[in-house]
């Protein structure tokens, strides 16, 4: 059987096994998104820039919602240094870091070369806020699409616990 810890209480019990944990006292953790292709790519996946929006409108010509006003500033304060990740870089100059730099020469790219999610070989990258930063929309530039660009993509945006505890034993 499985249980919460002693910071969740138990919210729905489905069976022996199936628990959801809710936390005690609510504190806001620190925001983790989540970027991935959703297509297999057969030679790797490159991104030139990622940036990060705390607001969205609506294109009147296209109908579609967009990322709007100034990119939120990457600091120490709202992107600790240790709040990027990715499924790993391809040796060289490559690394994750490269889609943070506003430079429109250097690139990421996955490490990866058949990256299919359905094989479990996709690749990713993740970035995590402070939890008073808002991120609302996320712009994702590849460059030239090639062989190594997604042509769709997924993006998650989730909660760390403030605590850095796991809500299942």
């Amino acid at each position: 059987t499985c249980g919460c810890t002693a910071l969740y209480e138990e919210l729905d019990r489905k069976s022996p096994t199936q628990v959801q944990c809710v936390q005690k006292d609510y504190a806001a953790g620190e925001q983790f998104v989540l970027v991935y292709h959703t297509k297999a790519l057969k030679f790797g996946w490159k991104i030139k820039d990622v940036r990060f929006f705390g607001a969205v409108e609506t294109d009147p010509a296209t109908g579609r919602e967009v990322c709007s006003g100034d990119p939120l500033e990457i600091t120490s304060t709202t992107f600790p240094s240790s709040g990027r990740s990715d499924s790993g870089s391809y040796p060289g100059d490559f690394a994750l870091d490269n889609i943070l730099d506003d430079d429109p020469v250097t690139t990421w790219k996955s490490y990866c070369l058949n990256c299919d999610r359905d094989m479990g070989t996709g690749a990713w990258v993740g970035f995590q806020f402070s939890a008073d930063t808002d991120v609302r929309c996320v712009r994702v530039e590849q460059g030239l699409c090639q062989s190594t660009c997604a042509r769709e993509l997924a993006v998650h945006r989730g909660v760390l616990p403030a605590d850095g505890e796991k809500a299942l034993v």
